[in-house]
């Protein structure tokens, strides 16, 4: 009856420990698990094997070494040489801004026809081009950039963003079948280098037939210099990088998204390690709540490098696996921490000589029983009168240290 009353007692103990951190989790504490989160994400995406983009090319024009007034103009020789070379798209992300007071250049009427070139939503280009892409930049509260929204409202009209814009042109590049009407993003994982050319090289002659069919960003933004955003592998990447590394995920059908199912499991997945640590870690001692601890934890981490790398669904395990540490700390506190040959020594079972005395024969039983079933014979190796020294060691040690405290 004691026995199932102390049980009793410690998973009420736990059960309200559990709530607590529970409470803690999705409330004061929810964005320090969101740090784990990420730190866990950067680990794995930074390593997640990706695709390039076929067949594409980045033209940049160094700011550096050209006028301001003749970037334009650098712009409007380019997609003139260009579609002279019958390239299958140009994609500006981000083209220099012209004036609301100024006339557009005479070369913008290029845009309206030919090859098709993809210019941001908000730019005066969207006026002539008739292909344009909602382009927004929003990293992380660290700096990172990790997700970027495929929809924008703009104006009250949902629009799709840059690189969905150009994917959705072709249908061949249209979104993949396992993405649901509720995907709304996708998440960066690394970048895989695009081919530069120089300008130079370009508008001379011998690149006319290598263009033929190819996909060409055209920018200021010289690599690294040029850097807007900083990526989850850790790479600086320019806005004409980010934008051909998401059209390579939706083209080759590699996006990294979060469905509906995830963010349910994100929720469950906390309560349910919650109940079972309830259920099965009070009784436990420390070895065995090691042991499970380290299982659960691990098993988290493979589900989550398994969903990121097989089916490239990122799910939040930072909650559960920093949770399920925190009730091993302190299901340790809650366990038996001395043990006489290999038995928990417990308190003894009754008060005075008598309980004491049935104590010992409870370590003396359960000494021999171990002693059976390692197959030795009790004449041959009979650890008693060793557990009992050790036994009798430490219930002086405990009395010496409850009269100390109790003189002070």
């Amino acid at each position: 009856m004691k026995k199932a009353n102390v049980r009793k007692r410690n998973r009420l103990i736990a059960l309200s420990f559990v709530s607590v951190l529970l409470l803690l989790v999705y409330g004061p504490l929810a964005q320090w698990f969101v740090a784990a989160d990420r730190l866990i994400y950067d680990q794995l995406a930074g390593k997640l094997p990706t695709r390039p983009l076929s067949d594409a090319y980045i033209i940049s024009i160094d700011p550096q070494r050209t006028k301001p007034d003749e970037v334009l103009d650098q712009y409007g020789a380019l997609i003139e040489k260009l579609q002279a070379s019958r390239v299958g798209r140009i994609i500006l992300p981000e083209p220099p801004e012209v004036p609301a007071a100024e006339e557009l250049p005479g070369w913008a009427m290029l845009m309206a026809s030919g090859s098709p070139v993809f210019v941001p939503s908000r730019h005066r280009f969207a006026e002539v081009s008739p292909h344009s892409g909602f382009v927004n930049i929003s990293a992380d509260s660290d700096g990172v950039l990790r997700r970027s929204s495929l929809w924008h409202l703009n104006g009250g009209v949902m629009s799709p963003s840059l690189p969905l814009a150009v994917a959705l042109y072709e249908s061949a590049t249209a979104t993949a079948p396992r993405m649901s009407s509720t995907d709304d993003a996708i998440f960066f994982s690394n970048y895989t280098d695009v081919q530069r050319l120089e300008v130079t090289d370009v508008l001379g002659l011998s690149m006319s037939v290598a263009l033929n069919g190819a996909t060409v960003f055209i920018d200021s933004d010289p690599a690294l210099v040029g850097a807007a955003a900083v990526l989850p592998s850790g790479q600086f990447v320019t806005n004409s990088e980010l934008t051909a590394a998401i059209l390579a995920d939706i083209e080759n059908d590699r996006m990294v998204i979060s469905p509906a199912w995830v963010k349910a499991m994100e929720w469950l997945a906390p309560v349910l390690l919650a109940i079972v640590s309830v259920l099965f870690m009070p009784d436990r001692d420390r070895r065995e709540i090691a042991v499970l601890t380290m299982g659960g934890v691990l098993s988290l981490l493979l589900i989550e490098i398994l969903l990121l790398l097989v089916l490239h669904v990122r799910i939040d395990l930072g909650r559960p696996i920093i949770g399920l540490q925190e009730r091993h700390g302190f299901s340790l506190g809650r366990s038996t921490g001395t043990r006489v040959c290999g038995i928990p020594a417990l308190r003894p079972v009754g008060n005075g000589r008598r309980g004491y005395v049935q104590t010992l024969a409870g370590v003396r039983a359960a000494s021999e029983t171990r002693t059976r079933r390692s197959g030795t014979r009790m004449d041959e190796a009979n650890p008693w009168p060793s557990c009992r020294r050790q036994y009798v060691a430490i219930q002086t040690q405990r009395r010496t240290s409850a009269t100390r405290s109790l003189r002070h």
